[in-house]
């Protein structure tokens, strides 16, 4: 099966890119194509759309706006991310579960990503004994997917779960099995 991922979650990062200053929002729509913006907008909410255009999105926001700009525009979209709807129950849950930390996001991170994708690789966490870092596994990762863009997202994504709960974060990231379709990430706070 080919990865895919729910519209709703290339609807809400597309609303991000239209609040970038500047001609961010242009830029991006130029260099992913107009169809694929069309689409995006047209598409029902829990429709299930091609993993290729997140990958797409990813791409373009990373060389529109470079990797550190990337990461950023990240940080605030899954920081922002966890009031919204689909991922909100669980967010919160893992909060009063698991305690406020960055810990207890991570925890539920596969199973987000998991809610709002398919085919599109695997996440587990490694338990760790040092209460101030966790180790996040992705696996599986289709051969379009593997590709640093996509690995911004997730390094941004996991500094803005650490700042929603008050915590500053430094990710360090391996990459040396990306081309088997895995990727490590070591989260601190």
């Amino acid at each position: 099966m080919a990865p895919e991922i729910r519209a709703s979650w290339l609807k809400y990062t597309m609303r991000g890119v239209r609040r970038q200053p500047g001609d961010v929002a242009a830029r991006v729509t130029k260099a992913t194509g107009e169809s694929l913006v069309r689409a995006i907008r047209e598409a029902p909410a829990l429709a299930w759309m091609p993993g290729d255009h997140f990958v797409t999105i990813c791409t373009a926001l990373r060389d529109t706006l470079g990797a550190d700009a990337a990461r950023e525009f990240w940080n605030e979209s899954l920081h922002d991310a966890i009031d919204q709807s689909l991922i909100r129950p669980l967010a919160m849950g893992g909060l009063k579960i698991f305690g406020r930390t960055p810990s207890a996001l991570c925890k539920r991170t596969p199973q987000a990503w998991a809610l709002v994708t398919r085919s599109f690789g695997e996440m587990h966490v490694e338990p760790s004994d040092d209460p101030r870092r966790c180790t996040i596994h992705v696996e599986g990762l289709p051969a379009s997917a593997r590709t640093p863009a996509l690995l911004h997202m997730w390094e941004g994504g996991f500094i803005g779960q650490a700042r929603f709960v008050g915590e500053r974060a430094t990710v360090a990231t391996e990459t040396n099995e990306l081309a088997a379709g895995r990727a490590h990430f070591v989260v601190r706070w």
